[in-house]
């Protein structure tokens, strides 16, 4: 194994702080010439979660008889397998709600 004085002098080098590296204002200026932070990203969460309703909405009621044939027969235990495009319908629905709440909820 590794003596002690070995070990302490490797903790010692790694746990030193890093001296600042003379850039003679560079990262100053960079930093005053970006742009300012974007300020519209309750706009932009508004417009997909909007996005996602509407396309909800036209799934449903492109759906819309198919559901209502397939809830019905949910109630018939026997039925369970004429009821999958209904539940993929769903699916889909599920998964882009939730895509575009990630996409509205990321900052970036």
């Amino acid at each position: 194994m590794n003596e002690p004085e070995e070990q302490d002098w490797l903790e010692r080098a790694l746990r030193a702080p890093d001296p600042p590296i003379p850039d003679a204002g560079f990262t100053r200026r960079t930093l005053a010439a970006l742009p300012p932070p974007r300020r519209q990203v309750r706009r932009r969460r508004r417009v997909l979660l909007l996005a996602a309703a509407v396309a909800s909405a036209l799934a449903l009621l492109a759906a819309g008889p198919a559901l209502t044939d397939s809830f019905g027969q949910l109630l018939d235990w026997r039925a369970w397998a004429s009821c999958s495009i209904p539940w993929l319908a769903l699916a889909c629905i599920a998964t882009v709600i939730g895509l575009t709440v990630s996409l509205a909820t990321d900052d970036a």
